[in-house]
């Protein structure tokens, strides 16, 4: 504890003493109210995961403003989707290019039922603009704990594409335009290889593919210490190991999109549209 102790910077040592305060506090209550002794064993935890998620979002600000990207703001951000027909969460996305592709990273929640069976699951997206307007379909991994909303659900020619994912669609015949035999075979190929669920959901002229937010901040799990966690800050060699797995993680989607064979809006495409 000593050592600890004199690694943590003012801010470290303050939230430190702070979870050991509201510790106590609660275990003050919890000999006149037995039942607070819950809340005292919680509490300090619940405070380590809330320090931890700031810095997470404090990192990743920070690395993807390094690679060029910028926020924007958008309270209806998902409507277009029939993701947007689920209870979701998400107003901020990020903007950028990378490799000479632009797109939008948007992070978001969805949250389902109430009460005891309420649950909230947490997506990372990425959504492409394509020069043309294409069939509306949702590819689900099995995995994903969301509700198709569109009308059939297609079997395609493999069957072992079907081992992974599930696709829907408002037309039966949308998702042989949408996706054929090498898509497939390449799109099995990198769930496999990513070994995380991918999921796809395409409308109009747009194309998004999102992923549980775990199977990327996963990746920083192994990266923070905790007084790291506590100073609210990292090293310049941890730093470039955030970089590293933001960096990765946009490459993986940039590689799902372009098995799909469409072409990105060009800017000039966009401004003539705008």
């Amino acid at each position: 504890m000593k050592k600890i102790w004199s690694e943590l910077n003012e801010e470290g040592r303050f939230k430190l003493q702070l979870m050991l305060g509201v510790f106590l506090v609660l275990l003050l209550i919890a000999m006149v109210l037995p039942q607070a002794w819950i809340f005292a064993a919680v509490a300090p935890i619940v405070m380590f995961f809330w320090f931890k998620s700031a810095l997470h979002e404090k990192l990743k600000d920070k690395i993807f403003g390094e690679l060029g990207f910028t926020k924007f703001f958008n309270k209806n951000i998902l409507d277009d989707y029939k993701i947007g027909k689920e209870n979701y969460s998400s107003w901020i996305g990020y903007q950028g290019v990378v490799d000479g592709q632009a797109f939008k990273i948007i992070p978001f929640s969805v949250t389902r039922g109430s009460g005891k069976n309420k649950s909230t699951y947490g997506f990372i997206g990425v959504e492409f603009e394509t020069q043309k307007i294409h069939a509306s379909v949702q590819i689900f991994d099995k995995k994903n704990p969301l509700t198709p909303i569109f009308k059939f659900q297609n079997q395609l020619e493999s069957n072992e594409f079907h081992r992974y994912f599930k696709v829907y669609s408002s037309e039966p015949e949308d998702p042989f335009h949408f996706l054929d035999p090498d898509s497939m075979h390449d799109l099995m190929s990198l769930r496999k290889a990513y070994n995380y669920p991918i999921n796809m959901e395409s409308f109009a002229n747009r194309i998004f593919i999102y992923v549980r937010s775990y199977d990327l901040e996963k990746e920083f799990k192994r990266i923070l210490t905790f007084v790291e966690i506590l100073n609210g800050t990292v090293s310049a060699d941890k730093l470039g190991d955030y970089r590293k797995a933001i960096d990765g993680f946009v490459r993986n989607q940039l590689k799902i999109f372009q098995i799909l064979d469409y072409k990105l809006a060009t800017k000039e495409k966009k401004e003539a549209g705008a």
